[in-house]
């Protein structure tokens, strides 16, 4: 009997061990569906903007950017405006307030027609008469953007000194008021200093893009990037958010949007995924800043930037949206140059992010967009053309009228999974002893068996003569 229980214990023993091995060997690899059990949803941590009353980011944005999935004025629209500017330009004296902002319309109207000498001619002008009225630098803010913008103009055949000297009054225009549209001029001068650096140094565009983010980082390509702490790339919260390591995290429910709550939420941005320019580079931005400035950029200019879609690409990488990764890589295609270090730069990351599946759906959703500004300008033509004035506040309702809102919704890309650390040891704990006990009742199972088994043999057998029978 003894033998039989000491038996018992010990299987049961070795199978608890084993149980207990076995789960916290199953424990390393856990899977979304064990994830799902101790984790909790809720909004990235790039829902709390920027700044208060700022705009957040969503990478619907990118989305639509990509593929023309936005009204973009056309040339009737800016011949009007050019027709109307100078009405009012008429009608007021040449060195009060509104005739400079009106001035700016006149200059910008000319550079969206490609007629940038004289845009250029105008807000030279402009800026002469400042000068003479010695009005002070913030005065003089909105002449110097534009005047940069024009001479920067991507779009047109580029002169090394015209284009060193819109840099210029990029700078100037940061210096006078360093935050009218929420930073985004520090971004514009930025990539106008990569752009002006690569006309002097080529090989510096096969290097990084104009947000510093190196080429050659390692891990982007890899499919378990995410996993990889010290790479800090793959997801768009930091690697303590998403494992519930931090004293604050957004539900649902909290009022992000609200500017008298930004102050409150403002520390949860301190775990957005921030842009590396190495391994080691631990002051780089928020990545959803300088996406926020290059939506803006994209959506402001004649003809998008390759420079632009190259930073989209490198961006969404980082942060684990390889789908949208491959569409600025194939939009940096198309706008860039054959030949062109961007154009090899972006050719070689589609080469090595296989999807094939994605190309269809591009294809159509950006001749989808293109096709809707098209019919958004004729529309606009036409309406000029009936005498509609451009200031009506029903202008474009026709166009509206019956169609669907061009902007993508948001998806589950601006969901975090979070875990819960106590859920997590609990859920962890309870698997552990469900395992144990599976073990011990594995390990008993083959004891138990030869103990019935030598019973029933036992039972069976006939019993032994009894000693001196006749």
């Amino acid at each position: 009997m003894l033998l039989r229980v000491l038996a018992l214990a010990l299987f049961a023993g070795l199978g608890t061990f084993v149980g207990c091995v076995g789960a916290g060997i199953r424990g390393l690899q856990t899977t979304k569906a064990d994830a799902a059990h101790f984790s909790e949803a809720g909004p990235a941590p790039h829902h709390v903007p920027p700044q208060a009353g700022g705009i957040a980011f969503r990478f619907a944005m990118i989305h639509d950017v990509l593929h023309e999935r936005y009204p973009k004025h056309g040339i009737a629209y800016y011949r009007e405006m050019e027709h109307l500017t100078r009405i009012r330009l008429a009608e007021l004296p040449p060195d009060v307030p509104l005739a400079y902002l009106a001035t700016d319309d006149l200059a910008i109207a000319l550079a969206y027609q490609s007629r940038h000498e004289e845009a250029i001619g105008v807000l030279r002008a402009k800026l002469a008469r400042q000068v003479a009225a010695k009005l002070p630098e913030h005065e003089r803010y909105t002449t110097y953007a534009n005047l940069g913008f024009v001479l920067m103009d991507d779009s047109e055949p580029r002169s090394p000194a015209r284009f060193s000297e819109g840099v210029a009054f990029a700078k100037k225009a940061v210096a006078a008021n360093p935050n009218p549209h929420f930073g985004r001029e520090t971004w514009q001068v930025l990539l106008a200093e990569h752009i002006e650096l690569g006309l002097r140094s080529p090989a510096v565009l096969s290097t990084r893009d104009f947000l510093g983010s190196p080429f050659d980082a390692s891990g982007v390509l890899r499919p378990d990037s995410w996993t990889h702490r010290s790479e800090g790339i793959g997801r768009s919260a930091s690697y303590d958010y998403v494992h519930g390591r931090t004293e604050r995290t957004l539900s649902f429910d909290d009022p992000v949007d609200d500017p008298t709550q930004w102050e409150r939420f403002k520390p949860i941005r301190e775990h957005i995924t921030k842009l590396k320019r190495d391994d080691n580079d631990t002051s780089g931005p928020p990545f959803d800043e300088p996406m926020l400035a290059v939506v803006g950029m994209w959506r402001q200019s004649r003809t998008p930037s390759p420079h632009l879609a190259i930073a989209i690409g490198e961006t969404m990488l980082r942060v684990g949206q390889r789908s949208l990764a491959w569409c600025a890589f194939a939009r940096a295609v198309k706008l860039s140059a054959t030949g062109t270090r961007l154009h090899e730069h972006a050719a070689g990351r589609l080469g090595r992010l296989p999807t094939p599946e994605l190309r269809e759906p591009f294809e159509a959703e950006l001749a989808f967009g293109e096709s809707y500004q098209k019919e958004y300008q004729a529309f606009e033509a036409k309406r000029i053309a009936d005498g509609v004035p451009l200031g009506d506040a029903n202008f474009y309702t026709p166009f509206r009228t019956g169609r669907e809102p061009i902007a993508s919704p948001s998806g589950d890309e601006e969901i975090v999974s979070r875990r819960d650390p106590a859920r997590e040891r609990s859920y962890h704990f309870t698997r552990t002893v469900a395992w144990s006990l599976i073990g011990a009742a594995i390990g008993v199972l083959p004891v138990t068996l030869v103990i019935h088994l030598r019973s029933y043999l036992a039972r069976r057998m006939p019993p032994p003569p009894p000693p001196n029978a006749v």
